[in-house]
């Protein structure tokens, strides 16, 4: 019951259809990664709860092999974001999804940093950290003893 429950979150830590690198949102794919910036929702998937991108600066973010990305690389600028969240149960034999969306900005993206999405105060509100310049940051996916890996982000 409980592995039902929690199936869409373990779908995304097995390493299931997920990116393994940031989700470029944005054209010039040639653009140097070290002048490009990360912004993560991946501390927000917990309890049940999945949280992805849908848009960012008004444009669909969606990838045909990995689906909704929980991280993406964007240029220095302004920048606002679109997220949905899910929480999938069990209620009786139904797995029942239930989804909000919640929007988020970040008034100037400072190139080499990475900003990770928090709740903040009041429901629905969230804002993002800046972890600073070229930091430790990485994201693990996969299950233990089997395919557990942390992918760290690049910025070369």
């Amino acid at each position: 019951m409980r592995l039902l429950r929690s199936l869409p979150v373990l779908l995304l830590l097995s390493g299931c259809a997920v990116n393994r690198q940031p989700y470029m949102a944005y054209e010039n794919q040639n653009y140097p990664l070290k002048s490009t910036a990360v912004v993560s929702v991946y501390e927000l998937n917990r309890d049940n709860l999945l949280f992805t991108f849908t848009k960012m600066d008004g444009k669909e973010l969606s990838s045909f092999a990995s689906g909704r990305p929980f991280w993406v690389r964007v240029i220095p600028g302004p920048h606002s974001f679109d997220m949905k969240a899910c929480r999938s149960d069990l209620v009786g034999l139904m797995i029942v999804t239930k989804c909000f969306d919640a929007q988020f900005s970040i008034p100037f993206v400072k190139p080499g940093h990475v900003y990770v999405v928090e709740s903040s105060s009041g429901p629905g509100a969230y804002n993002a950290k800046d972890l600073g310049l070229y930091p430790d940051y990485g994201v693990t996916l996969g299950l233990e003893g089997v395919n557990k890996e942390r992918h760290r982000v690049k910025f070369e």
